[in-house]
């Protein structure tokens, strides 16, 4: 475990915006060894980080919560996408198994979202990471308004310190790493989904949104809380 200081984690998000994602993995294995975790939902463009990771430290844990709302794409592309590289994967479930859920709240996803975040994301994460001293994560700028001043590094108000490596890049960015490295996406990425999360709640996107307008869509809702809440 490395414990790092606020003014240590101020430092260190100064020196990672001028590094590459890459390198500033590489920093963060090193600083934090088997305490380091890697969280994905599988998206469209989630093998690029994974990948990264995992070539430099190949048994990274990899945290995936299946939240029971997932298209079926997106758990037979983790499946497969396990077994191809090999992945240290964790899959964490709510606590509520998916029929007793729609038996007790129904579609709760309809008139309360962010409750149906709560139980089946958030809180199946905060177990994930518990032991975690440093959580991985794919959020980038460029992804939504919520997101444009997310830092490199921090800690958050949970403890858990947090890297963001490829907070910098473009959808294009990570579109060309992951040609360049000829990694798969998901399957529904070739159909408009550029954000992909629980099916009820994900639609494609038109010419000139931003990468998460199809999540939630006619609600006010644009995070799940797992990188507001914890």
């Amino acid at each position: 475990m490395s414990v790092l200081t606020d003014p240590q984690i101020a430092a260190m998000n100064v020196e990672f915006e001028s590094l590459a994602p890459a390198d500033s993995i590489r920093a963060t294995a090193h600083l934090f060894g088997d305490g380091a975790a890697l969280s994905t939902s599988f998206g469209a463009d989630s093998m690029g980080l994974i990948h990264m990771a995992t070539r430099i430290k190949p048994d990274m844990r990899v945290i995936f919560i299946d939240t029971g709302w997932h298209f079926p794409e997106t758990l037979e592309f983790m499946q497969a996408m396990t077994a191809r590289f090999k992945l240290n994967l964790q899959v964490f479930h709510p606590q509520i198994s998916h029929e007793h859920f729609v038996k007790q709240h129904g579609y709760l996803y309809q008139n309360d979202p962010d409750r149906c975040c709560a139980i089946n994301k958030v809180e199946p994460m905060e177990r994930a990471i518990q032991g975690v001293d440093c959580w991985i994560s794919g959020v980038r700028r460029s992804q939504a308004s919520t997101r444009v001043a997310t830092p490199n590094i921090e800690r958050r108000p949970s403890g858990i310190v947090k890297v963001y490596p490829i907070v910098r890049w473009s959808t294009k960015q990570i579109y060309d790493y992951m040609q360049a490295q000829d990694l798969p996406h998901h399957p529904l990425w070739d159909k408009g989904y550029i954000s992909i999360g629980c099916a009820p709640c994900t639609q494609r996107i038109g010419a000139g949104e931003d990468e998460r307008a199809g999540r939630w869509r006619g609600q006010s809702k644009i995070e799940c809380g797992l990188h507001t809440k914890i």
